[in-house]
């Protein structure tokens, strides 16, 4: 039986902390991917309504990784924010080799979401991923 839990005031705000913490100050990598695995699962469950404040905690995720792993996990997860701002976290990373299919993916998922609110933002970054690397 799947249940789902409504999000408690506050309490995704102390966990998010917490988690940020362990991801950046994390004694070892197991518990730094636990916590970044948390982080995103977080980050996920607020696609559904992202705003400034869920961008703000992408910019934060994406500022923090330590490297394409991370950065592949975030973007699996930011492709689903239906947010104008969510395309500027992810066209910057059309450029790193090492998440780029990520990055394409993160950026058709966005643009397709907003394209009916933004259709200039959304068309202008699928032109993007049309250019030369």
């Amino acid at each position: 039986m799947v249940t789902h839990r409504a999000a408690l005031p506050g309490h995704d705000a102390s966990a998010w902390d917490a988690l940020v913490g362990s991801y950046r100050e994390g004694s070892t990598e197991a518990l730094r991917g636990l916590a970044l695995r948390g982080l995103v699962r977080l980050a996920g469950e607020e696609n559904a309504r992202p705003d400034s404040k869920l961008m703000d905690r992408y910019r934060q995720l994406l500022a923090d990784a330590r490297g394409d792993a991370d950065l592949r996990l975030i973007l699996g997860t930011l492709g689903s924010a239906a947010h104008p701002d969510a395309l500027q976290l992810a066209l910057p990373l059309l450029a790193n080799a090492g998440v780029r299919p990520e990055a394409e993916v993160a950026v058709k998922k966005i643009a397709e979401s907003i394209k009916a609110q933004h259709p200039q933002a959304a068309q202008e970054a699928l032109q993007r991923i049309q250019a030369k690397p």
